[in-house]
């Protein structure tokens, strides 16, 4: 199960792969933050346009499992 998953046009948190530590609300809108910052424009960004959205979805969870660690959450 992912971290973060898709539901309709929504990306979501799965708060029960989060760390305890992480759960709150602020830590959410920043890990949502981060996570704009990094794929906003991903369709015609080099780093990610030739990925399919599977591939895509993969490397929103692997960046939002590196931010936790780099927090500290992990």
């Amino acid at each position: 199960m992912d971290l973060i998953y898709r539901q309709g046009r929504m990306f979501r948190i799965n708060d029960d792969m989060l760390p305890q530590t992480a759960r709150k609300m602020d830590v959410k809108n920043r890990l949502f933050v981060a996570l704009f910052r990094e794929f906003q424009g991903a369709s015609v960004n080099d780093k990610y346009k030739s990925l399919s959205i599977q591939d895509r979805i993969a490397k929103l969870n692997d960046f939002a499992k590196e931010w936790l660690t780099l927090q500290g959450y992990k």
